[in-house]
């Protein structure tokens, strides 16, 4: 049987998705507008408060609530979970390996080139 839900972490993804393309802070209301018109207000609320207690969006007064925008922006998040990861990981070394067996060519090519222009620690 199929289920209707949504995959883990969607909903998040796709309110900090609006976040990093408004390029200005958004109430829930305009989150909630933009994103689906079948979430509830208050769904969109729940979604934008655990973000903020997870340090990914700060808020500021607007009226009688909260306007939210993201502390980092997409390719900066990226880097802070892949990190994140690796530190969890019990070999750094074996979990960039998999990685890049993983990635397809052009990725690899992108990888290559960043590392090619990387500074040295």
């Amino acid at each position: 049987m199929a289920s209707d839900r949504r995959p883990k972490g969607a909903l998040e993804q796709a309110v900090l998705a609006h976040l990093w393309s408004s390029g200005t802070a958004c109430t829930p209301a305009e989150v909630r507008d933009a994103t689906s018109a079948d979430l509830a207000y208050t769904t969109v609320l729940t979604i934008l408060s655990r973000l903020h207690a997870k340090g990914l969006v700060s808020r500021e007064p607007r009226g009688r609530g909260h306007a939210y925008r993201p502390v980092l922006m997409s390719p900066a998040l990226t880097v802070t979970r892949i990190l994140e990861l690796l530190a969890h990981s019990s070999s750094r070394a074996d979990a960039l390996a998999d990685l890049a067996a993983q990635l397809d060519e052009a990725d690899r090519g992108a990888l290559r080139a960043a590392l090619a222009e990387a500074p040295d620690p």
